[in-house]
């Protein structure tokens, strides 16, 4: 998806003239609506804890010496500790995939300032002549409000794979991977599209968000792979490499 700059900032760091840049918006056909079905069985707890809460403080402090701090509102729920534990091995699977962690912020606490109030989660950075100073990653925290019997959180019944936390927060990883180390490369993909051709075979192998531009496409494959979902398709996977996709051991 197309995104405007949605603000400008005078004072990043020590620069005089940077901009902020929104460059994704991960959404899906399937949106958690209030109208959902989705069994109680499946809605997250409300019950909070001085357990969770420390476990989950540990967490935060374990993701920072990972090198991407987190910044989550810990009430001590359950669900704020579900997350901390998902970023958590989402970051660890990434490094264990020969992956450098870009200097980024992953943030819970901040939906209201998602551009589009319906999208998951959004990637933006601070830009400074043409290079990337900061990156954010942004999470619609709300939207995920049921469990899966595998401790899994995600935003609809309707395809819990699809809108996991754990493929949004892939899925967001691919762009501000792409974005810190070729950033100019990256602006090009995020405007380029494949031929209709080539969007068929997107289609049917990874879903209609793949089809919005070569670097939907990228962040779509890459989370895919991660989660061991492995898409087949010698075509697309050239493609990938073409579009400089994050690369694996």
């Amino acid at each position: 998806m197309r995104v405007p700059v949605i603000a400008s900032y005078n004072n990043v760091g020590n620069f005089s003239s940077a901009k902020r840049e929104s460059f994704s918006l991960r959404q899906s056909s399937y949106m958690t609506q209030g109208n959902d079905t989705v069994s109680f069985s499946h809605r997250i707890p409300k019950e909070t804890s001085v357990t969770f809460f420390n476990i989950t403080n540990t967490l935060t402090k374990e993701i920072k010496a990972i090198g991407a701090p987190i910044y989550l509102y810990n009430d001590g729920s359950q669900k704020a500790l579900l997350i901390a534990q998902q970023v958590k091995k989402s970051l660890l699977d990434i490094k264990s995939k020969g992956l450098d962690i870009p200097k980024m912020k992953i943030r819970f606490d901040c939906w209201d300032d998602i551009y589009d109030n319906s999208a998951a989660a959004e990637t933006s950075a601070d830009i400074y002549k043409n290079r990337v100073s900061n990156l954010y990653v942004n999470f619609n925290t709300p939207l995920y409000r049921n469990i899966s019997d595998s401790n899994q959180l995600y935003r609809s019944s309707k395809d819990p794979f699809e809108t996991s936390l754990e493929m949004d927060l892939l899925h967001e990883f691919a762009h501000a991977y792409q974005s810190f180390n070729n950033h100019a490369k990256y602006t090009k993909l995020k405007y380029e599209k494949f031929s209709e051709d080539i969007n068929k075979e997107i289609l049917d192998k990874m879903g209609i968000i793949a089809t919005e531009s070569k670097a939907e496409f990228v962040a779509e494959y890459f989370a895919h792979k991660m989660v061991g979902k492995e898409v087949k398709s010698k075509t697309l996977a050239k493609l990938y490499e073409e579009c400089l996709g994050p690369k694996f051991n």
